[in-house]
């Protein structure tokens, strides 16, 4: 019973963090309904993150009714204007609702997963609970926690946006308990399809928007129990955003477009290192645009896509923690010769071939498939960043400090990849959109008299 109580506790105050939140987003032109409400989510946690982490900065412990005024104000304070939201053409058809029916379950089995039990997974007891934990139950910064060596297993140098949500959430609900906490997930699920969706049907077709979200609430690797805790789950929500709000500033342009890119910005860059990599690599497509169309709005949506994530890490750097990372020292690994290098690429390309490509192959191929038979559409954008950031963190282990790259490759490069997949499947459901839109003009064409 008392489990039940502490849910629908967190349930509600998830609820309301997205409430807080719509004051910040509402000025965003042309999204869709479904685009808005994952709007305002993440905009209300980044809200409360930033309530929660000022309070800590500043020495002042956090309490519920301290946050809830920090909300409010930043509601009032930077709300912005009412903008036009875009309805869909038509009301979804009947495939259309059974299509969300099969997507809606397969998100409540996951949350019935997610909160069926605390959450459990290594890095979350070792890393982002541990840090959650003792930033709420000390209600500051802990100088020792950040710098000392004994510690170096929690990962200092790691981004804090995490930590400091479970904090700021247990502040709200009155206490510490992992498993009401476990409920943001499938919280971060759900935005993640409502973007997918909305996105989809805005800027494609009905039937690019159908493929975009069954695969996406299909994609049980990354909705699973395991990563419930961990960063993944919210990184591949955060990847969607970034590459959503990128797709529609360099289209539409003006300066309403730039709030929902430094947003997208700022949540994926304090959310995980690989975040601020698939800015940087967002940054440069958009300059290459820039260069291309020689549009100002291009131009500063790369500027924000690069200066959030450098300057986050500065201050990261400069307050908190060295800037060394444990699996990464570049002293160690300029020691290395050629012989070693090579033998070290071929164990880590060797697991990823066994334990990664072999056992995915069959969605591969079908992936491979649907990009040979459909038409280029406009979210290819995104595919370049997607391929560099995978490349980049599949030989990243054998440049790491392990003295097994494969092991590091079998804890890290899947959860990695599988949180880029559904930014994968925007650009799939466009291209389905695209040659669907194409055959129904050619059919209509060869046939005007049918209806």
């Amino acid at each position: 019973m008392r489990a039940a109580i502490d849910l629908m506790q967190m349930a509600a105050i998830l609820s309301a963090v997205g409430l807080f939140g719509f004051p910040l987003v509402r000025g965003i032109p042309q999204v869709s309904r479904p685009e808005l409400a994952a709007w305002s989510w993440v905009a209300g946690l980044l809200a409360l993150a930033g309530g929660e982490g000022t309070l800590l900065l500043i020495g002042v412990r956090p309490d519920r009714w301290k946050l809830w005024g920090l909300l409010a104000a930043v509601a009032f304070v930077l709300k912005s204007r009412p903008a036009q939201t875009r309805d869909e053409a038509a009301p979804p058809s009947r495939l259309g609702k059974y299509i969300w029916t099969l997507a809606l379950g397969g998100f409540f089995l996951f949350a019935i997963e997610a909160v069926s039990e605390p959450m459990w997974a290594w890095d979350f007891v070792a890393i982002w609970g541990l840090k959650g934990k003792t930033l709420f139950l000390a209600g500051g910064l802990p100088n020792r926690f950040f710098h000392d060596p004994q510690l170096a297993f929690t990962h200092p140098a790691y981004p804090l946006l995490l930590p400091v949500l479970f904090a700021a959430l247990s502040t709200l609900a009155g206490g510490w308990n992992s498993q009401a906490l476990a409920l943001l997930y499938p919280g971060f699920e759900l935005a993640t399809l409502l973007l997918v969706w909305g996105f989809l049907r805005r800027r494609s077709s009905p039937a690019g928007a159908a493929a975009g979200i069954v695969l996406t609430a299909g994609l049980f690797p990354l909705f699973q129990s395991y990563l419930v805790g961990l960063a993944d789950i919210p990184l591949a929500l955060g990847f969607v955003l970034a590459g959503t709000a990128l797709l529609d500033a360099l289209d539409a342009g003006g300066a309403r477009h730039i709030r929902p890119v430094l947003l997208a910005a700022i949540f994926c860059s304090t959310l995980k290192k690989e975040g601020s990599v698939f800015l940087l690599l967002l940054a440069a497509t958009a300059a290459l645009r820039a260069i291309d169309d020689r549009r100002r709005s291009s131009l500063t949506a790369a500027a924000v896509l690069a200066v959030v994530p450098l300057c986050h890490r500065a201050v990261l750097s400069g307050l908190l923690a060295p800037a060394s990372d444990p699996d990464f020292r570049w002293s160690m690994i300029a020691q290395r010769d050629g012989a070693a290098l090579a033998r070290r690429l071929s164990e880590t390309g060797g697991y990823l071939l066994h334990a990664i490509i072999l056992p995915s192959l069959p969605a591969l191929l079908a992936a491979a498939m649907i990009f040979v038979c459909t038409r280029r559409a406009f979210a290819d954008l995104l595919l370049p960043p997607l391929a560099v950031l995978t490349g980049l963190y599949a030989v990243a282990p054998a440049f790491s400090t392990w003295d097994d790259p494969a092991l590091l490759a079998s804890s890290s490069f899947g959860r990695i990849a599988v949180a880029l997949v559904p930014t994968l499947f925007l650009a799939l459901g466009a291209r389905i959109s695209a040659s669907v839109d194409r055959f129904s003009l050619r059919f209509s064409r060869e046939n005007p008299t049918i209806k």
